[in-house]
């Protein structure tokens, strides 16, 4: 099954995900064989430092990794990259958010603190959008679901414009996949990621999840899911 993996912590060094361009290798390697077929690099991006400075230490790491891609020889998946931004106060008010959304797209992967149903929060996503024009793909969503029936909450995001992801590994889980479970069947999710940081506890391979959505939601699911993603990716 192909997809896109649309949220990844593979980049080496950036933060608490892949400590080496060798893992990295690795990661891109399992997502590969996994069915990924376009990768998102979003390494965390932290509010202490600049973007411009995020911005430029991001493409020095993407430049060894595609040297030893090259290097390499391998097949891999192809590469986008962008950042997972924490939602605070004010962030809207940042000039140069548009640099830190998924490559060629205005698409910004947020990340909402706990708890994700404060007024402000409602605010500062539409302020995002109506100021800065851009798009924020809430990163995780069903984290921030406990049961099913709080579904509802996510009505106030949909009514601003904003998009949601998930990640595979949480249908692994007996209350990720009821709420999963809910969000397919409302038709809320436009992309599934791995949220990888390495191989082991937290990898790039998500087969099995997927595998398991399969059997439960259908084979349609995730075939519309690799859809939206390409079209809100503008990938043909």
């Amino acid at each position: 099954m192909r997809y896109i993996d649309f949220h990844t912590h593979i980049l080496p060094e950036m933060d608490d995900g892949a400590k080496s361009v060798g893992e990295s290798l690795e990661m891109l390697k399992a997502a590969h064989l996994s069915g990924a077929q376009t990768v998102l690099l979003t390494p965390h991006f932290l509010t202490r430092e600049p973007v411009p400075d995020f911005c430029a230490r991001r493409n020095s790491k993407y430049a060894l990794l595609k040297k030893a891609m090259e290097e390499d020889g391998g097949t891999f998946p192809t590469l986008l990259c962008g950042a997972e931004v924490p939602l605070y106060g004010g962030l809207s008010e940042n000039n140069d958010l548009e640099k830190l959304c998924i490559e060629g797209t205005d698409l910004l992967l947020l990340e909402l603190p706990f708890p994700a149903w404060n007024k402000w929060h409602i605010q500062e996503v539409y302020n995002i959008i109506a100021k800065q024009n851009v798009t924020p793909v809430m990163a995780h969503i069903e984290r921030y679901l406990n049961k099913p029936k709080e579904i509802e909450k996510l009505d106030q995001f949909v009514s601003v414009g904003a998009k949601f992801q998930m990640n595979a590994p949480s249908f692994l889980t007996f209350s990720g996949k009821r709420i999963i479970k809910v969000l397919a069947r409302e038709g809320l999710i436009c992309a599934i990621g791995s949220d990888c940081h390495n191989l082991t506890s937290r990898p790039a391979d998500i087969s099995h999840a997927m595998s398991l959505m399969t059997k439960h939601l259908g084979g349609s699911f995730l075939r519309e899911i690799f859809e939206k993603s390409k079209q809100l990716l503008n990938l043909s």
